[in-house]
């Protein structure tokens, strides 16, 4: 049987799926990275304004968006632990959607494992706007 340039590559093509398969079998796939339920960081935001606010962690001029919380609700949110690698000393950023102020909370230290939790709060005739921390567990 004479094998015409045509057929040749029919039959490369058909041969080609099974050099993937056994190529993709041999190797582990990238996201399965070991990770316990004990060294998740968590952060607990509670927002008691009456609007929506982005979170964002920052250490060292570098911002980490965790998420938004809407008014008058909470919002939990897990850290990336690239995010604390080598790093000790944070702050939490409670950036309000439309014309209000950013919130800046005072520098605390956050490691692998911990838990936060945080409260934001406007200006009231009684009390300066803030985000204190509530708890590090």
């Amino acid at each position: 049987m004479r094998l015409t340039r045509s057929s040749g590559l029919l039959v490369a093509l058909a041969l080609f799926p099974l050099g993937l398969v056994s190529c993709s079998a041999s190797a582990p796939p990238a996201y399965e990275v070991p990770v316990t339920v004990e060294s998740l960081t968590t952060t607990h935001v509670v927002n008691t304004n009456n609007f929506p606010v982005t979170i964002y962690l920052t250490q060292a001029g570098m911002r980490h968006r965790l998420g938004l919380v809407e008014s008058l609700s909470a919002g939990l949110f897990t850290v990336s632990p690239s995010v604390l690698d080598g790093r000790r000393e944070f702050r939490l950023v409670a950036s309000p959607l439309g014309p209000h102020p950013t919130y800046v909370s005072e520098t605390f230290q956050l490691r692998p494992g911990q838990s936060a939790s945080w409260r934001v709060q406007e200006a009231t005739s009684r009390q300066a706007a803030a985000v204190s921390l509530v708890s590090v567990r």
